[in-house]
């Protein structure tokens, strides 16, 4: 700081002004402060805000998608109709499909389309337009209409303008009556959509006005299509995004609140009126400072009043006396008088808790030995028995000789950030129980239903026909296929359930005992499987069996027909880590679904065919983060798969 001397000593004009210029600079720095946490409680503010649009957007994508699904599944009931119907009599369409459609709402027309035209339309009146509409001629229809035969997918065209009029989306389904080839192609089975009472029914349109939707992906192209409800101009700002999957693509929705994005925190004016009065207030008691000792006093009240408002104190350790200082919000979070107070390292220590006082004290350890940052969140007990959490951080201070001399830090009470934390946890662990006794109490209701639909078959096959047999057959093969899907699912939810304590396990024997369940399996695709031998490591074993005999059932799933099938299991260790894996020679994976493959429900599209609901992986995935590890895979298409697993060992 600059001043004139004159035989030593400041000019009463500089001694006058360099209080001035102290308080100047005070208000200043504190005016700064202000801004710094204004922006950050702005930021925070705008996070909850977009927290807030993304929880009800994810309400919306989960209406959307259900609405969606109910009336996209009609296309299978159709197509299974066509299929045992083969011949098609007019008066029996239009009585299943009315009792198909039932009282589902914007369900514009169910159609067939024997060989590619429609000739088959429920309700007839005010689509007859569309009577007649040959596919694979029209050539707004035809390429989609061929895409769809010869990738036997689902396909959702739209929303379009409908020549009968309207705008729908239109979901068509290609009718095979042969497994392979397209040389059974008998038609399609159709469905649509009015769009405006499925966007009512998503919650899209027709509630409260506080959010502005727009959704684009028009013919399921995802962010790379059309917008075809709501303002284009949302995409460009700044919107909470999130994709409604379709059978083949998806919509992508964006939202913003209904006047924009607003960092205007609430009570930010009241804040910054508060701001500015303690900035001049800090400059005002930096100008006394230096002209009384009683300004002194007033700055540490005002510092202790924002640390206990903060609930942040700090600490300034002399690692060589052992003398411990402390400002009064420490004292405040320790619940310490402090007069009776041992001020020194130890009497610290005291008051941790006591399970957490080794970590505390290594991590100080460390830090003095290591010449690193300290940092650490523990428990501490006050004299009533309450416990506090609080998070410390420290830099130390060496002299000449690397010597550690002075530690200096704060502690910060983070009891109800903690808190909070802990009801998120609860939370999820609520919603993972639900998912687990849901899919559990699905199985019973299923498994009476197949078990009646054999005692059916059985009691009754001499009085059956062969369409109501077929029927049956049907509801059966449906109802199986539900429950292989709900046992997949409690798999999944049984992982996120698991309490099991981690106990030695040897993995060779975990692979034999994978192998020996999936005997029938290996034996029926002729397949080989040799093991290198296997370490023993800290785990759960029940859930180790798991991982490895989903991933050998995966690799017997997507195995080649023209090769026969090898899977070999090897290992290798270093440092504290194992690393092993479960090779094939498969048909592969393309680079583009990679990352996909562990989602629940993702399966590969081209090979959407084999039997299965994309939870194996999943599950795998699951087990392999609850043991702290992770999981990932290598692929070549057409040449087979790695799926490497790496976990701490923790055994010897």
């Amino acid at each position: 700081m600059p001043w004139t001397e004159e035989n030593g000593a400041k000019t009463p004009g500089m001694r006058t002004l360099t209080p001035v210029v102290l308080g100047l600079l005070a208000t200043a720095i504190t005016l700064f402060a202000v801004a710094w946490v204004d922006r950050g409680q702005s930021a925070d503010f705008l996070v909850r805000s977009r927290a807030h649009v993304q929880d009800r957007l994810g309400q919306i994508r989960a209406n959307l998608e259900s609405a969606l699904n109910a009336r996209l599944h009609l296309v299978r009931g159709l197509a299974a109709f066509a299929r045992t119907e083969h011949t098609i009599d007019e008066a029996k369409f239009q009585s299943f499909a009315k009792a198909l459609a039932g009282s589902l709402p914007g369900i514009r027309s169910l159609q067939l389309a024997p060989k590619a035209v429609v000739t088959h339309i429920f309700p007839l009146q005010g689509n007859e337009a569309a009577k007649g509409h040959d596919l694979l001629a029209d050539p707004a229809r035809r390429v989609a209409a061929l895409r769809a035969i010869a990738n036997r997918e689902f396909v959702i065209a739209g929303p379009v303008q409908l020549r009968q009029g309207g705008i729908a989306l239109i979901g068509r389904l290609p009718i095979f009556l042969t497994s392979e080839g397209d040389g059974g192609f008998w038609g399609f089975s159709i469905v649509l959509i009015d769009l405006d009472p499925l966007l009512r029914e998503g919650g899209v349109t027709g509630e409260p006005g506080d959010l502005r939707v727009t959704i684009r992906g028009k013919d399921g192209k995802g962010e790379l299509g059309e917008v075809f409800h709501g303002d284009p101009t949302v995409f460009g700002r700044d919107p909470v995004t999130i994709d409604v999957a379709l059978p083949h693509g998806s919509w992508q929705l964006a939202a913003l609140p209904a006047d924009g994005w607003n960092g205007r925190h609430p009570g930010k004016t009241w804040f910054w009126a508060g701001g500015i009065v303690l900035s001049v207030t800090v400059g005002i008691l930096i100008f006394l400072l230096v002209r009384r000792d009683e300004v002194i006093r007033r700055a540490r009240h005002s510092l202790a009043e924002a640390q206990r408002i903060a609930k942040l104190g700090n600490w300034d350790w002399n690692v060589v006396t052992g003398e411990l200082w402390w400002s009064d919000e420490i004292y405040r979070i320790f619940g310490i008088d402090r007069k009776s107070f041992g001020a020194k390292y130890e009497a610290f220590l005291e008051r941790v808790h006591p399970d957490d006082r080794d970590a505390v004290a290594k991590a100080v350890e460390e830090a003095l030995r290591e010449h690193r940052h300290y940092g650490i969140d523990h428990r501490i007990v006050l004299a009533d028995g309450t416990e506090k959490i609080v998070h410390e951080e420290a830099e130390v201070t060496f002299d000449g000789q690397g010597r550690a001399v002075r530690m200096i830090g704060t502690a910060h009470d983070i009891t109800e950030r903690k808190q909070v934390e802990s009801q998120l946890r609860r939370s999820n662990a609520e919603l993972e129980q639900f998912a687990y006794v849901a899919s559990h109490d699905m199985r019973d209701p299923l498994s009476v239903i197949v078990g009646f639909c054999k005692l059916l078959a059985a009691q009754c096959e001499a009085k059956m026909d062969a369409e109501s047999a077929e029927y049956l057959d049907h509801i059966a093969g449906s109802a199986n296929r539900l429950l292989g899907m709900t046992t997949d699912l409690l798999e999944l939810a049984k992982v996120a359930q698991g309490k099991r304590a981690f106990a030695p396990t040897d993995l060779g024997q975990v692979v034999d005992v994978a192998l020996e369940n999936l005997k029938q399996r290996i034996q029926d695709a002729n397949a080989s499987v040799s093991s290198a031998p296997l370490p023993v490591i800290l785990a759960d074993e029940k859930q180790m069996v798991s991982l490895f005999q989903n991933l050998i059932g995966n690799a017997i799933k997507y195995r080649r027909e023209d090769v026969p099938l090898h899977i070999h299991i090897g290992a290798a260790q270093a440092e504290g880590q194992v690393t092993f894996f479960v090779r094939d020679n498969g048909v592969g994976i393309a680079p583009e679904y990679i990352e996909k493959i562990f989602m629940v429900f993702n399966r590969v599209p081209d090979q959407a065919d084999r039997k299965g609901w994309g939870i194996g992986l999943a599950v795998c995935h699951r087990i392999v983060e609850r043991h702290g590890g992770r999981i990932w895979v290598e692929s070549t298409p057409g040449e087979g798969s790695s799926f490497l697993v790496a976990l701490p060992k923790g055994a010897d």
